[in-house]
């Protein structure tokens, strides 16, 4: 009796490392299950032939750009409503706050957060409401510096040879939507 316990035991080993082996995913399951999700949620794929060549209800790996003036999304074709194009942020006085709201917005770091509960045991956690204004950078930084009305989420670093520059995709209309009086998109 206890040898066929034994010999039960090493049959079901036996059938678990196949059944692991069989899970195994290799290159091309990788790539194949990647191309399924990308196309399920509507995107392309980087790898492929035509990769960001835009075509009407069959292609979506043109790039879908967002502006970080006013968070308009759309794919950047020449043909559609609005295109984009990077700007270095030093190149963008009418999107840089002026003295009175940095001075606003300073406040607001120190002053503008609110402790809410989070679960029905008690516990409460601090939040930062500041951080749904759109301001970049974010948080406190070196006097002298500057803040922009700008979704931080979009501003891009990139580095290069003497240093890095700071810069965002705007559509044509994100800078001339800024309101003067609030300096807040239209």
């Amino acid at each position: 009796m206890h040898s066929n316990n034994l010999a039960d035991r090493e049959e079901g080993i036996d059938k678990m490392k196949s059944l692991i082996q069989s899970q195994y995913v290799d290159k091309e399951k990788k790539r194949d299950a990647c191309i399924k999700f990308l196309c399920a949620q509507g995107r392309g794929y980087k790898w492929r032939e035509e990769a960001h060549v835009y075509a009407k209800g069959k292609s979506v790996d043109a790039e879908l750009a967002a502006c970080a003036c006013c968070g308009f999304r759309d794919f950047n074709l020449p043909n559609l409503s609005r295109t984009f194009q990077y700007h270095h942020v030093e190149n963008l006085p009418i999107l840089t706050m002026t003295p009175e709201e940095t001075k606003q917005h300073l406040n607001h770091l120190c002053y503008g957060n609110v402790e809410l509960p989070i679960d029905d045991d008690g516990h409460w956690r601090m939040f930062n409401l500041w951080l749904a204004k759109s301001v970049w950078p974010q948080g406190r930084i070196s006097s002298g510096e500057i803040y922009y009305h700008l979704h931080p989420e979009l501003v891009q670093i990139l580095e290069q040879e003497n240093g890095h520059a700071v810069g965002s995709k705007l559509c044509e209309k994100g800078p001339t939507s800024v309101k003067i009086d609030t300096g807040f998109g239209a």
